[in-house]
């Protein structure tokens, strides 16, 4: 990002946060606690419109965790314990319909593989479940499950036995109490040594510059025009919130990339986090 557009983009950051703080606590906390109840049915709602077609396959799954696959080199010293783990279980928080799981399941074909996929929306988990990849592979499990809340996963893995935890565009959609329960609640179904990534939308991210000020719900927090919320971490407070959960940081990295809208020929700057976590 040149030095323009970054200035412009921590302006209009540090003006939405002016504006915000300008309102009444008590309007404030309202708008924040609506939003938060309202929460699982504007996903739906998002689901029920949109079905499979908003979101594409994110095939760089693979790429940039390998871990998922049970035979990457990181699972190299775990495999003599494979007594303890005869399935590699990945499990996927907030799947939605399956853009994360296909790419999983055509690019890993042992069978040890067992994918969990849980949503808040029903007709998420149900278009995701419709999919041919899916639902012609006997590897996958899909469940309806607030994942802020305590989880309760299908019978098969207890607490200790995943391998993988998956959040790819989760915290995004959450406020900060409900990703501290999210995380929690990760730590806790993780076998020791397993993984927790993380593949989201950072700080001064184009869609962050997008929103109107009036959209500001909480410093880096912002309301959609349907409902739904984003939510834009830093690489210290995704640090932060890892690190209070009792998690070992093995990646944590901004990925910048500069788009050119086809229709306009406008430069769009994108900023994603990426990180990596293990529990000790």
């Amino acid at each position: 990002m040149d030095p323009e557009t970054l200035e412009k983009t921590s302006n209009k950051i540090s003006r939405d946060i002016e504006l915000l703080e300008a309102r009444p606590d008590d309007e404030r906390k309202t708008r924040l606690q609506e939003a938060k109840e309202t929460s699982g049915d504007r996903w739906d709602e998002f689901y029920k419109m949109h079905e499979e077609k908003f979101f594409k396959d994110r095939k760089w799954i693979l790429k940039d965790f390998p871990e998922v696959d049970p035979q990457d080199i990181f699972w190299e010293k775990s495999r003599k314990d494979s007594r303890n783990y005869p399935n590699h279980y990945v499990l996927e928080l907030g799947c939605g319909v399956g853009n994360t799981l296909v790419p999983i399941l055509k690019g890993v074909g042992c069978p040890e593989l067992q994918l969990l996929g849980c949503d808040v929306s029903p007709t998420a988990i149900e278009n995701a479940g419709k999919r041919p990849e899916i639902s012609g592979d006997s590897r996958v499990n899909l469940f309806v499950q607030d994942a802020t809340r305590e989880l309760t996963l299908p019978p098969g893995p207890t607490q200790g036995d995943i391998s993988v935890i998956l959040l790819i565009f989760v915290l995004s959609a959450l406020g900060p109490e409900e990703m501290e329960a999210t995380v929690k609640s990760a730590y806790q179904w993780l076998r020791p040594g397993g993984m927790l990534v993380v593949r989201d939308y950072a700080h001064g991210d184009l869609t962050q510059v997008r929103f109107k000020p009036e959209k500001c719900l909480a410093p880096g927090l912002y309301l959609r025009g349907d409902g739904t919320r984003a939510c834009y971490l830093t690489r210290d407070k995704l640090r932060e919130l890892m690190s209070h959960t009792g998690f070992e940081e093995m990646q944590n990295k901004e990925i910048k990339m500069l788009r050119t809208n086809r229709k306009t020929r406008s430069l769009m700057y994108r900023v994603m986090l990426q990180g990596k976590y293990i529990k000790r």
